[in-house]
């Protein structure tokens, strides 16, 4: 890896294209999952690598997401772990977007729902082409908002998305949890439904179908998913 780093810096005369910086930050991205399978692996450094590959690459949501995952084992104090995002990532455009999508997420995580969607809106507007973002911002409008105009902007981002991938999970809960919200129990149903077999919390997808059956007065198939659910 550090001679392929030298080599792309010094081709060129250092004077790297767009297609150079991607090659490189695919290089950094390479070596900091190498690192990583090397077992006792040094965070520090794993992060110096992903952050020249931010630095070199900026518009690449791989290294970003990666650096993400990463991130949570920097610290376990969270103004510390913040105030290092905030200095990678803090500086405009794509990268500053994941920046606002990891602010929403610790937001979502703490009970901060408005706050979080606030995050995922600004995440979104920086970055509008990346799914994750929509989905996390649809689910968060579905979780704060009763305004019929913003669950209708949250079911057609989520109808593009499954347009998109119509068997992902993820997607069809959220779906299903924006139906709800409008309480359009019958197509949360489906949704919910045709993501229960390849979710991976299968408990929240069967605890929100007792609801919604329960809502359509449909108490056995309630039951059937509230016993497939564990208590609480």
């Amino acid at each position: 890896f550090e001679q392929a780093e030298e080599w792309m810096m010094k081709s060129n005369g250092g004077k790297l294209n767009k297609e150079d910086r991607q090659v490189l930050g695919g290089i950094y991205l390479a070596w900091s999952r190498h690192l990583k399978e090397q077992g006792n692996v040094d965070t520090g450094k794993v992060l110096g690598l992903l952050e020249k590959g931010i630095q070199t690459s900026a518009d690449s949501e791989e290294i970003v997401m990666e650096f993400l995952k990463c991130c949570e084992s920097f610290s376990a104090n969270p103004e510390e772990r913040n105030a290092y995002m905030q200095r990678v990532l803090g500086n405009g455009g794509i990268s500053t977007s994941f920046l606002h999508y990891y602010m929403g997420v610790q937001d979502w995580k703490q009970g901060s729902r408005e706050s979080a969607k606030s995050h995922f809106e600004l995440a979104s507007t920086l970055n509008p082409g990346f799914k994750v973002i929509t989905n996390n911002l649809a689910m968060a409008i579905a979780s704060t908002s009763k305004d019929d105009g913003e669950l209708e902007r949250a079911l057609a981002m989520m109808d593009e998305l499954i347009r998109q991938d119509p068997a992902n999970p993820h997607f069809l809960d959220t779906r299903g949890q924006v139906h709800a919200r409008m309480r359009q129990f019958k197509k949360a149903v489906v949704d919910l439904e045709q993501a229960l077999p390849l979710a991976r919390d299968k408990d929240s997808i069967h605890a929100k179908l007792a609801v919604f059956y329960e809502q359509l007065g449909m108490p056995d198939l309630a039951m059937n998913h509230r016993s497939a659910a564990p208590a609480g």
